[in-house]
């Protein structure tokens, strides 16, 4: 069940993948049809990674897929996937879209994931909705977080770094692109513009700003 204008901003950004020895993991998977989307997009090099917690979704894997089944909440669990089947190229959350598990997702796993990857977090109309615990300019929404992340990746401009100083999403994300309800953050080792100093860490402290 995909929204039908999500496949032109996929083609936009995967395309380069294509044909490429990858190593992808979606979180949230059903019944597991874009599971097999990704497998014929991205080539037979491609390694396709799922991960639900409905129990359901362990028979996939009699399709040759990897299946994780637990709570994308769980960090533990996050770390486990990303311990068994990572590193990532590509991340594509479409789980439970609420903001807390989206948050976890994006710190646990996002520190983990691949140089020149990406994250990719759909259905990001649910940030605008309290159900999920969204809400307009909502402290805590993800795309608040995101926002956020923005801010981040200019902190090496900052003139109070007591207040505003670089951290491991400064010297990581390349970019973040906002689509209607898709957030893409690229993942990049990046130098400091002012100093010329290529940017040795990692992101191992990575969070949400």
């Amino acid at each position: 069940m995909k929204w039908g204008h999500y496949f032109e901003i996929y083609d936009t950004y995967f395309s380069k993948y294509r044909g490429r020895p990858l190593n992808v993991l979606e979180i949230g998977i059903r019944k597991g049809g874009s599971l097999q989307i990704w497998r014929e997009y991205f080539g037979d090099r491609a390694r396709v990674v799922g991960a639900d917690i409905d129990p359901d979704c362990r028979a996939l894997e009699g399709d040759g897929f990897e299946i994780f089944i637990g709570d994308q909440g769980d960090p533990d669990f996050l770390r486990e996937i990303n311990e068994r089947a990572g590193p990532f190229d590509i991340i594509i959350d479409d789980g439970s879209h609420r903001m807390e598990d989206l948050r976890t997702s994006f710190a646990t796993l996002f520190p983990g994931l691949n140089s020149d990857g990406l994250y990719m977090v759909e259905d990001a109309h649910t940030c605008y909705l309290a159900e999920y615990g969204g809400g307009y300019r909502k402290a805590g929404s993800f795309m608040e977080n995101a926002k956020a992340i923005v801010d981040q990746m200019h902190a090496f401009y900052s003139e109070d770094r007591a207040a505003f100083a670089p951290n491991g999403l400064t010297v990581t994300v390349n970019a973040v692109h906002f689509h209607d309800s898709i957030i893409v953050i690229e993942k990049r080792n990046r130098f400091d513009p002012i100093t010329g100093a290529v940017a040795k860490r990692e992101g191992r402290r990575s969070g949400t700003g």
